[in-house]
């Protein structure tokens, strides 16, 4: 496997997003992730897939990845 893993205060440092939204995330089942003891990891290649799935196309249309912590804007209703 040459896949790099990222730690969740890595996903936060590029991201600007907290570690626990990203935890939220994937204890939603939205970013697959691994357990390595106490540690969790996500691959690049699946954190780049999650970043294009929430990639806007221009109509404004969200894709339904809504798990916040309180820092960024929505009203967490789908649709």
């Amino acid at each position: 496997m040459n896949d790099p893993m990222l730690s969740l205060k890595q996903l936060a440092e590029l991201t600007g997003e907290s570690r626990l939204t990203w935890w939220r995330r994937i204890r939603c089942g939205a970013l697959p992730s691994f357990k390595f003891g106490r540690n969790r990891r996500v691959a690049a290649s699946d954190f780049r897939a999650f970043l294009d799935a929430c990639r806007e196309q221009g109509d404004g249309a969200g894709s339904g990845h809504s798990v916040t912590d309180g820092d960024s804007e929505g009203s967490g209703r789908d649709g």
